[in-house]
């Protein structure tokens, strides 16, 4: 802990200016590497990014172990971060992007004796103690710098010592290319969808329709914003969009009170007010504000149609303006 002498008010005014200056050493946990101030910034945002996680966690396991953050290790703008909570082991792979931090993809420890990755198709690491270095090598979003480093991890350094076992304890899933949803996201009354789009989650209850059961969105493609469109540029404000094509045979009817809840894989802006706007649907919906909890925004959507082979067209923006 850092205590700071407050004898002389001009020592502390010193003090001061040259922390603002950045000439003062970061402060940081003694395993973590990387440069201090973002090692801080990811040990402020990780707990945010996995409070919906943890929630689900602690309710299935019955238990409320905090979350403990052990090790971050950063090599340019990704990171490896190694945390436990809840009897669970994880390492979670971040990349900073657009100035911040975003959750690309989670790799945890299945007791017994296995691994789940919500990464790529990926050849199962198959060491109950963690992912190997070749395991981590393979994920993508991690660049070669990152993966040969990667053994400063104890989770990984410990699998590293092992020998590998099979794939019978363990599965790897796949949220890589436009993701996927389970179950698939038709069209009927109050169908439910959950869906990981790359590092987003999307979850959507549909109100009362006339669709026939064979309805459904396809593809649903999502992306992320340009520089250009995003809040870094004068005039840009985007945060989130997500397409699909209605696949039917007749235009379907929607009552108002559909949910639309989007899960951001990098931390909001509390201050701000977020909307939604989708356009190619009759009438065209929004903007829309939503509400912002656990870094999840949560829409209530009007009464609207869409016709066949509409290409339906979704924008999350984030007011006001950052450069107005």
């Amino acid at each position: 802990m850092l205590f700071i002498s407050m004898r002389c008010s001009r020592t502390l005014i010193a003090w001061l200016v040259v922390w603002s200056l950045q000439l003062v050493p970061s402060v940081t946990y003694a395993q973590d590497v990387g440069p201090g101030r973002e090692v801080r910034a990811i040990r402020h945002d990780l707990p945010i990014l996995l409070t919906p996680e943890l929630t689900r966690l602690r309710a299935e396991t019955k238990s409320s172990t905090p979350l403990n953050i052990d090790d971050v290790l950063i090599v340019d703008d990704h990171a490896l971060v190694q945390w436990k909570a809840s009897g669970i082991n994880e390492i979670a792979i971040m990349a900073k992007r657009l100035g911040v931090w975003w959750l690309l993809h989670e790799i945890f420890i299945v007791s017994p004796g296995g691994i789940a990755s919500y990464c790529d198709d990926l050849v199962c690491p198959g060491n109950p103690s963690g992912p190997t270095t070749g395991f981590i090598r393979q994920v993508r979003d991690v660049p070669p710098d990152l993966a040969a480093a990667a053994a400063a991890l104890p989770l990984v350094a410990a699998a590293d010592k092992r020998p590998p076992v099979g794939c019978a304890n363990g599965y790897c899933t796949s949220a890589d290319g436009d993701g996927y949803c389970v179950p698939p996201l038709a069209f009927s009354h109050a169908a439910h969808g959950e869906c990981l789009f790359g590092p987003y989650g999307i979850s959507a209850n549909l109100a009362a329709n006339d669709a026939a059961s064979d309805t459904f969105v396809s593809p649903l493609i999502e992306r992320a914003p340009t520089e250009g469109e995003s809040w870094l540029a004068r005039g840009g404000n985007a945060y989130f969009y997500l397409s699909g094509t209605l696949a039917g045979s007749s235009t379907v009817h929607v009552s108002s009170g559909t949910t639309l809840d989007v899960w951001f894989p990098f931390v909001l802006d509390t201050g701000k007010t977020y909307s939604l706007t989708i356009a190619h649907v009759t009438p065209i919906i929004g903007p829309t504000n939503g509400t912002l909890s656990n870094n999840t925004l949560h829409f209530v959507l009007p009464a609207f149609a869409i016709a066949p082979g509409a290409d339906i067209m979704a924008e999350i923006d984030g007011d006001p303006l950052d450069n107005p």
